[in-house]
């Protein structure tokens, strides 16, 4: 399912795919040869061609084609030449399904007739054409004749530019497949596609000069699914009273794409009254559930019809590099449940914004990325997927976590599950409130990334007995963690590229041996380009350890820890991965002991690691052992003649600086 509730893929079970072509007998035929068009059984409709690569001559297309005539449907992934796909088209006339890839290594594709490279004319039964002409910018104008037709999908033609003249005359025409992704600036749509009544599935409309009126889309009151029209910023002037969209009650996803820039004879007012008429001729029906504004560079409101809209569930806002402020109707949406706003540069917050009560009542996931003057935002206190801000101030966070719900009993943020917060120069001490511990209480997964803050995070943000995941990467000003002993959920833990980060919070009375234990659930723990973390909470629960790039001695404390008999640190450890560690000479024996359950050791650039020591034969659960770029503990693992050799030779597979020795 989509985030609109729509069936998106399903699958079938093996079984009843064995039993569907067990029934189907010689009526349907999968292979991965072209030779089977030489001699296709008489009984055979639909035949599939799978797989690709480089054909063998005997391979290719022959001049005689089998019961060509009486195949349905044909599905070719090999790659065709053009004349080849000529031959085939000429001989499955009774074709319903076609789908191909075409490509000829001798022509030029950029330069030839798009009316007289493939000739379709001969299909006038066919139902679904489905191809992709590698090179091609245009199609050959004959696809126009099958009037039958109902699927055009060319989402796979990356360098497709432009369509048919004549595609009204594919009166019967029900689904458009085009990828918005790939195609060029210079795609166009070409005049009479708004003729197409029956058409349901158009993915994406351009506008502009060289291509149809928008007023095309006002006959297509049958699509559905999702659409985006481009180059809006071209539009020509519309006239008086012309909607395009408050008909079209299928459509649940619509993206509004202004592109590049657009002026009219250099008056700021013909443009503003330009862009007015614009979106007034664009209000969609009641029924939309996505919106998505694109690079409005000229238009700084959003339009009123957006309040109206009562449907709605994602809206997002993106690249509109002169819009300073979001129309007030926005918080009142009833339905909204996602918004994404990003770079928007000038963005400062809701216009006419009158008190801090919250308005966004349904919003469940909340993005904002590149939006630095965004310091107004109706506070957000139902937000419960995620949190993502990017490069924007802190004060919407900090002002939603201090606020009060006027006698309801649900706290702010209080069902949010996921906070990510990258890019940001705010202090986090700003987050530092009394209150705060009551806004983050289902916090699940908290990731800072590359934010310039001071030497230490609030204890806030890490305080929430619900946090599974903590990812913290490339903060380089960071000198300390918050006490996270407190976290009884941690189950990952990822510090990467933070070069001055020392340890935690210690109190002042704190020793070692009351460090036992300080993460009681944690399975995973990646700690990389951190050199100067050497003082960290001992981790004795963990199953998969990488430490790349950062100090040994928390490992090494780790591995030597144990109060009674029953204590046994990493015992549960299965992967485990230590690279570049510098000053790391030996592992523990004693620790090594404990590793009862370690499946994989991989060891990699520790120039002073000189031996594994003998507990290593008492590790009977290591499966694979990776040893590279370690040059005295090569010469000592070397098969047969390593004087290490016995302390591992039990494990099943070896591999020493890329050679493997066993397995």
């Amino acid at each position: 399912m989509d985030g609109l509730g729509n069936m998106s893929t399903c699958t079938m079970h093996d079984l009843m795919h064995d039993l569907a072509g067990w029934i189907a007998g010689e009526k349907i035929i999968v292979t991965s040869s072209l030779t089977i068009l030489k001699n296709i059984p008489s009984k055979t409709r639909h035949l599939f061609i799978m797989g690709d690569g480089d054909q063998r001559e005997e391979d290719h297309v022959g001049d005689g084609l089998g019961n060509a005539s009486q195949v349905r449907t044909l599905v070719c992934w090999k790659t065709l030449t053009r004349n080849e796909v000529q031959q085939v088209i000429n001989n499955f006339i009774r074709l319903r399904v076609l789908r191909f890839v075409c490509r000829d290594p001798d022509l030029d594709w950029s330069i030839l007739d798009a009316c007289t490279s493939i000739n379709f004319d001969k299909l006038k039964h066919l139902r679904f054409l489905a191809f992709n002409c590698e090179g091609r910018k245009g199609l050959p104008n004959s696809i126009s004749n099958l009037v039958n037709l109902q699927v055009l999908e060319l989402s796979a033609s990356k360098s497709l530019e432009e369509l048919p003249k004549d595609i009204e005359k594919l009166v019967n025409l029900k689904h458009l497949e085009l990828d918005a992704a790939y195609a060029g600036y210079g795609t166009h749509m070409p005049k009479g596609i708004g003729k197409l009544k029956f058409l349901a599935r158009l993915p994406m409309f351009i506008v502009g000069k060289r291509s149809s009126s928008i007023d095309e889309l006002k006959g297509l009151n049958a699509l559905c699914g999702e659409l985006t029209i481009r180059d809006l910023g071209d539009a020509e002037s519309p006239r008086t009273g012309v909607y395009v969209l408050n008909e079209k009650q299928h459509l649940q996803s619509l993206v509004l794409d202004w592109g590049r820039y657009y002026d009219v004879d250099g008056d700021v007012t013909s443009l503003s009254i330009h862009h007015e008429g614009i979106w007034e001729m664009l209000k969609p029906h009641l029924n939309l559930k996505k919106l998505a504004i694109q690079r409005s560079y000229e238009v700084v409101k959003i339009p009123n019809w957006l309040s109206g809209l009562t449907n709605l569930v994602e809206f997002s806002l993106q690249d509109c590099e002169q819009c300073e402020y979001l129309a007030p109707q926005i918080q009142q949406m009833p339905s909204l449940k996602r918004l994404t706003i990003r770079n928007c540069p000038l963005l400062k917050g809701i216009e006419e914004e009158d008190c801090e009560w919250p308005r966004f009542r349904c919003l469940a996931d909340l993005r904002i990325h590149s939006c630095p003057r965004l310091t107004r935002l109706p506070t957000f206190p139902t937000v419960e997927g995620e949190l993502k801000l990017v490069a924007v101030s802190l004060a919407p966070l900090a002002r939603t976590m201090k606020m009060k719900m006027r006698g309801e009993s649900v706290h702010p943020l209080s069902k949010l599950t996921k906070l990510s917060l990258k890019k940001i120069d705010d202090d986090f001490e700003s987050l530092s409130y009394h209150d705060s511990s009551i806004c983050l209480v289902s916090l699940q997964e908290l990731r800072i990334v590359d934010c310039c803050t001071g030497v230490k995070l609030p204890s806030s943000l890490c305080s929430s007995a619900s946090l599974t995941e903590i990812h913290l990467e490339e903060c380089e000003m960071v000198e300390y963690l918050p006490p996270l002993h407190g976290l009884p959920s941690l189950k990952e833990l990822t510090i990467w590229d933070c070069p001055n980060l020392k340890g935690c919070w210690w109190k002042k009375k704190e020793r070692e041996d009351e460090e036992w234990p300080r993460f009681p659930c944690l399975l995973a723990l990646h700690i990389r380009d951190c050199p100067n973390l050497t003082r960290m909470p001992l981790f004795p629960t963990v199953e998969m350890l990488k430490l790349e790039r950062t100090s040994s001695e928390a490992l090494v404390r780790t591995m030597k820890m144990q109060r009674t008999a029953l204590d046994r640190p990493l015992s549960n450890l299965e992967e485990l991965e230590l690279g570049g560690m510098n000053e790391l000479e030996f592992l523990p024996e004693e620790g090594l002991c404990n590793l009862t359950s370690l499946r994989y050791l991989e060891i990699y650039d520790c120039p002073k690691l000189a031996t594994l020591p003998p507990a290593m034969r008492h590790i009977n659960s290591l499966r694979g052992l990776f040893i590279r770029d370690c040059p005295k503990l090569t010469i000592r693992c070397r098969k047969g003649e390593g004087e290490d050799w016995p302390n591992i030779s039990h494990i099943p597979l070896i591999r020493l600086d890329w050679t493997f020795l066993q397995g």
